[in-house]
Formats: structure tokens, C-alpha cells, sequence
């Protein structure tokens, strides 16, 4: 469920952060064709089975906001809508099987560039959306090198290498390759 590379060199970025977590990841996903034209579409969804066998769905979009505070948390909310995200659940459940029930959907916007970002944050908790908002360097420093460990621990306990510091990610990852480089 891999699309080989996203538009977009944030979104590749989130779609290997995602997959290297263990979600199975799909970019750019094909929601519905608009009534004015052109097509809606998904960002970035990571699927991951739980061990109940239920399915958590990670629903990420990504963009810069640029705009007004109100414009912005509209743009967010209507990226999220009830419509989009019933067409992530179908998109799914048709890809992985009717069957399975969703025990998570998780929302996110990855703002690549936001300049109120603790007050867009606060309002879509109080008017409880649901919707996290996080920026992308603050995924880029923090969250992706935590990723990265984890995945090296892993390895090791699993038996994959000896010493996890002896450990390289895979050439796929190219984009979390040069996060890791800088990393050392």
C-alpha cells in the first residue's frame, strides 16, 4: 500500500516517517472528483494493524499557513471534514477488507510553515476537532530522531544486527538517510 514516491518532498518525508513506525502508507490518495472539477485528495494515510486486529488509520495533510488566522483554521478543519474522512475509512476498508474494524482514526496537519501555530493548535482542541497540528521541523528535530532509535532498537532486539549503532536504515528511506547523516 506504497505509493513508490509523493509529489511532494514533505510528503515523501512524513510517508517514510510513517513507514518506518510500522504503518503501511499511501500518498496522495484519491478521495472523490469535486463537482467544480479536479480531485480531492488525501495527503498521507499510514494504516497499522493492532495486535486485536482492528486497524488504526494516521490521516495526515501538509501545506504551508499563509493566510489569516480564520482562513487558516478553516483550511485545516475542511481538510478533515466529515465527507473526507468517511472516504479515507472506505478507501480503507476497500484496500484491506471490508471486515476490519477501525479502532483509531488519527487527524493531523503538518504545517510546513505557520506563524501562529500554539493558537491554531489550542483553538481546534477547544472546539475539539480532533485535528493535531504539528510543525514539520519540530517532526524533523524531534520526532524523526526518536523514530530512527526506536527502529535501531528494534533491529537489534529482534536479532537483525548485533549493535544497533552498527545499523543503517534502508536505501529507501532516502529522505530519513540524510536526517540520520546529520544526525551522527
Amino acid at each position: 500500500m506504497i505509493e513508490m514516491m509523493a509529489r511532494e518532498w514533505e510528503e515523501e518525508l512524513i510517508a517514510e516517517w510513517l513507514s518506518l513506525q510500522g504503518y503501511l502508507v499511501q500518498t496522495n490518495v484519491p478521495l472523490r472528483a469535486p463537482k467544480v472539477g479536479g480531485r480531492a485528495e488525501a495527503d498521507v494515510i499510514g494504516v497499522k494493524a493492532l495486535s486485536d486486529g482492528r486497524l488504526e488509520i494516521w490521516h495526515i495533510e501538509i501545506g504551508s499557513l499563509l493566510d489569516s488566522f480564520e482562513k487558516n483554521l478553516e483550511r485545516i478543519k475542511n481538510k478533515f471534514s466529515e465527507e473526507r474522512c468517511d472516504a479515507v475509512i472506505k478507501y480503507v476498508k476497500l484496500t484491506l477488507g471490508e471486515a476490519r474494524e477501525i479502532a483509531n482514526y488519527r487527524k493531523t496537519f503538518v504545517a510546513t510553515y505557520c506563524s501562529r501555530v500554539e493558537e491554531l493548535g489550542k483553538m481546534l482542541k477547544k472546539e475539539e476537532t480532533g485535528i493535531e497540528l504539528l510543525l514539520l521541523q519540530d517532526i524533523v528535530k524531534q520526532e524523526i530522531p526518536t523514530t530512527i532509535h526506536q527502529w535501531k532498537e528494534r533491529q537489534e532486539k529482534i536479532g537483525l544486527v548485533k549493535d544497533r549503532r552498527n545499523i543503517v536504515l534502508p536505501r529507501s528511506y532516502w529522505l530519513l538517510k540524510v536526517i540520520e547523516l546529520l544526525l551522527r
